[in-house]
């Protein structure tokens, strides 16, 4: 790999290529009202966000789907998800969130700053930085 490349990427940090104030859900909020959410906005997941803007867990398609019938309209998104959420803090590396990413399995992390989310990586975005750095 050139040198230079490499020292680009390496110089990238979650900051750099997060999605800013990404789409939020509530704990409370139906599941139902997830699925439109992530239908709507084409996306896979949102955080679960409290009052404070505090993540308190992650909610995907997938989960959502493995519920299966008529339980969307009754369970709470606190029910189904994911937590406690896997984050990463503002100024992880690139290479930390790839790594995090492959070793649990997962195609998005939210980004803490100060306790309090920041923003979203997902793999896109990423793969949106390699094509323009590539």
């Amino acid at each position: 790999m050139d040198v230079l490349l490499k020292e680009k990427l390496e110089e990238l940090c979650a900051k750099d290529i997060m999605i800013v104030n990404p789409m939020t859900i509530k704990p409370d909020d139906k599941v139902a009202f997830a699925y439109l959410k992530t239908l709507r906005m084409g996306i896979g997941g949102l955080p679960v966000i409290d009052e404070n803007r505090t993540i308190v867990g992650m909610v995907t398609q997938r989960d959502i789907l493995l519920l299966g019938g008529v339980q969307i309209f009754y369970l709470t998104v606190e029910d189904v998800m994911a937590t406690p959420a896997i984050t990463v803090d503002i100024n992880a590396s690139l290479k930390e969130i790839a790594e995090l990413m492959v070793e649990k399995n997962i195609e998005r992390v939210p980004v803490i700053e100060d306790g309090k989310i920041a923003g979203l990586v997902t793999q896109r975005e990423i793969m949106k930085v390699l094509s323009r750095v590539l």
